[in-house]
């Protein structure tokens, strides 16, 4: 993952925020259920760039909620802290073991320098003076009518509708969200108004001891995520990859129908003692959170969650020790964890032990270093036993949280001034038989990028990944065997600004994919993506634009690939392409008043291989797809 952040972030932090996710073997479901989420960080990020953090009083919780920092650098910027003192310049960070000149870029949004001073208290004075409302309406469509509208199988209109209001003070928060996706109705026979609705109330900081309690929506996460963990987002392209560096209950913001817990949560802590307390009576949509059509509503809110759990955590300068736990009664089942940090000089060991209701096992463990000013490394072992079951852990693993076994090394090089190398190495097998592979299986995961960046305003990258999997073969003939399987990706970009006004982007990217009966009978296949895209905005940023295109051959769906394209205000935009084609888009945002500002964003797709596109409900006829999304954010 890639995050790049102009020194002029504070103004304009939502057009120039730029998350970037490595292309993921995996379908379009998945990089759904990742979209709400990263929709979910880059709220959280706003609300800390329009209230940046003081160096000189951060707490780890709030440097880990940064997710460009690693475990070394969190402890490495803690350490300094306490062996020199008060920051006197955000520039500082320059002396710190591991902080490269991307990584202070990229710090400058979220910090301040400030005297410390005695810590306060929630005071609702406080909150009424300084807190800050913010209201976000987003809705939009596809022109062309797809089959659910034309049979009358959709139930509503064809655009998408959200609504997100919030007041956030550091101290406290509320927050409101109504969400309905396109083809859903808007009414009170099917739905109650939206499709769905998420709110919050948090009270932070309320004393010396009671640290917080959230009444609402919430998420979790504890240890290395067995137990607790919200949501399936890694850092794959950092020294972090695959390690959850994060204990919180934060509030949720995202319209992501699955992850979140619906109840209370409350807080206590001192210095070396934390308790966490929860409760949870939640309803999740089975059918992937969509009710367009009448056999939707018949299927959903089909799985309940009734939980009561908690988490106890010892501290120390350079140790952690945590147990978490919960016992869902509507399933009568539980999952309880052990989980551990501890730091030895310059290593840093992480891991977790967990149990379900019948006693099968889980475990992840990690050790990280800052082995010198040019070299980290991370290892990362896990052994998820057979048959394991954890309804809310999403540690890492490249299936699912059983009958899988791993070792991944990660390894993070500067060899030349400007020049940042990565390197991971995942090995794995699986003893899980599901619908793709009906044998226990292995695989292995490769990655390399390479990150030149000579200034803030200048940054570029190669990356190349193969992975290699056994996969089930197809046809008549095949029906019982299984072939090996290799897909290469290599994708070149490159990033550049002009005084801070223009903005220009380049993506050349290319997919191998081969398919191996293991009996010399080898199938290769190739796609082909060229994406291009420059932006725009006045010096008193009043109004700007993005407009860009792509043009792509990619035959097969195995060679598919995932393109990341600008969009609204916190709104996050991985294309897959697919097919034979070229897809154009115009993104423009206009501020017509203080603290308000109007995003539209226009895309069509055009294909050369194909008179319709998609199937069933949501097929189009012809071969152009034209979405439009608007989106009007407004802070008082």
């Amino acid at each position: 993952m890639l995050i790049c952040i102009n020194a002029n972030a504070q103004e304009n932090f939502d057009l120039t925020t730029d998350i970037e996710f490595d292309n993921y073997d995996s379908s379009v479901d998945f990089m759904s259920d990742i979209t709400s989420e990263v929709e979910d960080m880059k709220i959280r990020l706003s609300e800390i760039v329009a209230n940046p953090i003081n160096i000189n009083t951060a707490t780890r919780e709030e440097l880990e909620d940064l997710p460009f920092l690693s475990f070394s650098q969190v402890e490495n910027l803690l350490e300094y802290i306490f062996d020199y003192g008060q920051f006197k310049t955000i520039y500082e960070l320059c002396l710190i073991d591991g902080f490269d000149k991307e990584t202070v870029r990229l710090c400058l949004p979220f910090f301040k320098v400030e005297p410390a001073v005695k810590k306060h208290y929630l005071s609702f004075k406080n909150v009424k003076k300084y807190g800050k409302s913010n209201l976000s309406v987003q809705s939009g469509g596809t022109l062309q009518k797809k089959e659910g509208y034309n049979k009358g199988k959709y139930l509503g209109h064809p655009y998408s509708l959200n609504v997100r209001y919030s007041f956030k003070h550091k101290d406290f928060s509320v927050g409101f969200l109504g969400a309905k996706s396109e083809g859903e109705p808007f009414d009170f026979k099917y739905n109650k108004g939206f499709d769905f609705y998420s709110a919050h109330l948090a009270f932070l900081n309320i004393s010396e001891y009671l640290k917080g309690i959230i009444l609402g929506d919430y998420r979790l996460s504890f240890g290395q995520g067995l137990v607790f963990k919200s949501n399936k987002l890694f850092n794959s392209a950092s020294i972090n990859n695959g390690i959850v560096i994060s204990d919180n209950i934060k509030p949720s913001y995202s319209k992501s129908e699955t992850g979140y817990f619906r109840g209370a949560a409350m807080q206590f802590g001192g210095k070396t003692v934390n308790l966490s307390l929860f409760t949870s009576h939640t309803q999740y949509n089975k059918n992937e959170g969509y009710h367009r059509t009448i056999s939707d509503f018949e299927k959903s809110y089909s799985t309940t969650s009734y939980l009561l759990g908690g988490n106890l955590s010892f501290s120390g300068r350079h140790v952690k020790i945590g147990f978490s736990g919960y016992y869902d009664f509507a399933d009568k089942m539980f999952n309880i964890g052990l989980d551990y940090r501890l730091r030895i000089k310059r290593f840093n060991f992480t891991g977790e032990f967990a149990l379900d209701k019948n006693m099968r096992f889980a475990t992840i463990h990690s050790v990280s270093a800052q082995c010198s000013d040019i070299l980290s490394m991370s290892l990362l072992l896990r052994y998820y036993g057979k048959d394991f079951y954890t309804k809310y852990g999403n540690a890492y693993s490249r299936n699912s949280l059983k009958d899988e076994t791993g070792i991944m090394l990660t390894l993070e090089f500067l060899p030349f001034r400007n020049w940042k190398w990565l390197f991971s190495a995942d090995v794995f097998s699986i003893d899980f038989i599901k619908s793709t592979i009906k044998k226990p299986s292995a695989g292995f995961n490769f990655n390399f990028k390479a990150t030149y960046s000579p200034s803030g305003n200048n940054i570029g990258y190669i990356k190349y990944n193969v992975l290699s999997k056994e996969t089930n073969l197809t046809g008549d003939d095949k029906i019982k065997k299984t072939g090996l399987y290799y897909k290469h990706n290599i994708i070149m970009n490159y990033n550049v600004t002009f005084k801070e006004q223009i903005n220009f982007r380049a993506t050349l990217a290319s997919s191998v994919y081969t398919l191996d009966s293991l009996n010399n009978n080898k199938h290769t296949s190739y796609g082909f993506l060229l994406s291009a895209g420059s932006g725009w905005q006045m010096k008193n940023r009043i109004f700007g634009f993005n407009i860009g295109a792509s043009f792509f051959d990619i035959p097969q769906y195995d060679n598919r690939i995932y393109n990341y394209e600008p969009s609204n205000p916190f709104n996050f935009s991985s294309i897959q392409y697919y097919g034979i084609g070229c897809r154009f888009y115009l993104l423009f945002k206009i501020n017509p008043i203080k603290n308000m500002s109007i995003s539209t964003k226009i895309n069509h797709t055009y294909y050369v291989d194909r008179q319709e596109i998609g199937s069933g409900n949501e097929q189009i006829a012809g071969p152009r797809k034209t979405e439009i999304k608007f989106t009007l954010n407004y802070k008082f």
